[in-house]
């Protein structure tokens, strides 16, 4: 009975987040996690916590969030941006590690994983993903920051000589089926002119 009481808590906190009752979702929120705690009921509440100008707190029930489900991308990903922007890059870089070697076509985690990427180096996350699944399964975000390091790296000097390339020569757009195809490894190549 009391699973049924916190759902009915949690959907009569939705109704009032929809109509921007802050406060009286965030009420909602909490009866519904005393009965039952479930990581979209601390998610929901963090982000009327949010809502209500209440950001350490809304932090606090981000983490138990992701505590309570460690694999859900956009906990996960919001909660290492929680973390990147308290200055903790180390345990961010870890989280999206993890969701981007899970799901290496998650666009806000590329997103984010490039923004953590001016901060610092992210070569073993790229590493890593490509090992496992290549190129293709990577979206639009995460080939742009995987040719920027590459650029910035000793083996390029320009995003000119970067050439990723798969079986037919196109590498797909975020969003579509990649190929059944083996996956092919990328080649840096290297320019004939000096440096």
């Amino acid at each position: 009975m009391e699973q049924k009481d916190s759902y009915h808590y949690y959907c009569t906190g939705l109704g009032h987040f929809e109509r921007g009752e802050f406060e009286s979702a965030l009420e909602n929120f909490l009866r519904s996690s005393e009965l039952d705690p479930h990581f979209k009921t601390s998610e929901r509440t963090a982000h009327a916590l949010r809502k209500l100008g209440r950001p350490d707190e809304a932090n606090h029930f981000l983490e138990q969030a992701y505590r309570l489900n460690p694999k859900n991308d956009k906990i996960g990903t919001e909660y290492a941006g929680v973390m990147l922007r308290q200055g903790q890059t180390s345990p961010a870089k870890e989280i999206l590690k993890e969701i981007i070697c899970r799901n290496p076509s998650y666009g806000p985690g590329w997103k984010l994983a490039a923004e953590l990427g001016e901060k610092t180096e992210l070569s073993d996350i790229i590493d890593k993903v490509m090992e496992k699944f290549g190129l293709e399964m990577i979206p639009e975000p995460g080939r742009k920051l995987i040719a920027e390091l590459i650029r910035k790296s000793e083996f390029a000097d320009s995003i000119d000589e970067v050439r990723m390339k798969s079986g037919s020569g196109k590498i797909p757009k975020y969003g579509q089926k990649p190929s059944l195809e083996p996956i092919p490894k990328f080649s840096f190549v290297e320019s004939s002119e000096s440096v």
